[in-house]
């Protein structure tokens, strides 16, 4: 950011999404470049759980990796009690 440019919420957003689009090396989006789309980050975790082993932001507090939403809590209280992810039992 140059030192005149204002602290915003677009800016912020748009410089983690250009982050993401780097470390990730997603695919090029026409119609919003450099910017990983949510379908490709979606496929990423849920077949091989890319996004929670490889964060762009690397900072435990923040990206803590399980090997399944099961394991974030109760699963009773959040209503999942086997392991969803296809990444889980490959």
């Amino acid at each position: 950011m140059t030192s005149g440019s204002a602290l915003t919420f677009g800016t912020v957003l748009k410089s983690v999404n250009e982050q993401n689009f780097d470390h990730f090396k997603c695919a090029i989006n026409i119609q919003s470049p450099a910017n990983c789309s949510s379908d490709e980050l979606a496929l990423r975790q849920w077949g091989g759980s890319e996004i929670t082993y490889n964060p762009s932001i690397n900072v435990l507090a923040y990206t803590i990796p399980s090997l399944s939403i099961a394991e974030w809590g109760d699963p009773a209280t959040i209503g999942v009690s086997v392991a969803p992810e296809y990444f889980f039992y490959s």
